[in-house]
């Protein structure tokens, strides 16, 4: 099965951090992108970046294998974590209340199969 894989990453040399969902391609992704791009436009995003790309895995294992530059970046298993490291990263607090974080957090991480057992990556 094919894979859309969705690689947010954050931070700079001190800090490299990643979020990645991946879902079969037959799935809708523009709900997808438009909410976590809502989500982010609550929040600084500078410094957040995304790549998007087909892969016949849904792991990251295969993300890393698909391109090492991934390999650096410590993937995070929830967007909620993911949102929280930007905020940190940018010396921001995190608003709670935000209708467009909730939502996306609700979307992303309602179904976490998308997640790896595996946490972090290698240190570059």
């Amino acid at each position: 099965m094919e894979y859309l894989h969705i690689v947010m990453l954050g931070g700079d040399h001190s800090s490299l951090f990643a979020y990645d969902f991946a879902s079969p391609i037959t799935t809708n992704q523009d709900q997808v992108s438009d909410t976590m791009a809502a989500s982010l436009t609550s929040i600084d995003r500078i410094g957040v970046s995304d790549h998007i790309f087909r892969l016949d895995e849904r792991s990251t294992d295969a993300v890393r294998a698909y391109d090492p530059y991934f390999e650096q970046f410590a993937f995070v298993p929830t967007w909620a974590e993911f949102l929280q490291r930007v905020a940190d990263w940018n010396h921001i607090t995190l608003p709670q209340d935000s209708p467009a974080i909730q939502a996306a957090i609700e979307l992303l991480d309602k179904d976490d199969s998308h997640v790896d057992s595996e946490k972090g990556a290698a240190e570059a």
